[in-house]
């Protein structure tokens, strides 16, 4: 999530992350404070991880303005990478 982060500063690029392996509320905010994350982190369940076919952490999807997912990608993606794919 922190390559994340840097992709995202000095851009016009958008982020909300959802975290699926975590058990409520209290374990999400642990760890966006133990990463000091400042994007929005949404705490996801077993429907979503199933709706978003999410086999692997993490999995970054790009979504354009029409909300078509434009680019997918799982495992881990440098800030390069997320910035190429965001700009498709």
């Amino acid at each position: 999530m922190p390559n994340l982060e840097a992709a995202l500063l000095d851009s016009d690029i958008n982020a909300v992350g959802i975290a699926l392996d975590y058990k409520n509320q209290h374990e999400v905010i642990q760890f966006v404070d133990e990463l000091k994350l400042t994007m929005p982190i949404l705490l996801g369940d077993k429907n979503t991880k199933k709706n978003y076919k999410i086999s692997a952490f993490p999995t970054y999807y790009v979504i354009n303005e029409q909300l078509q997912i434009t680019a997918r990608s799982m495992g881990y993606s440098s800030e390069l990478g997320i910035s190429l794919r965001a700009d498709n």
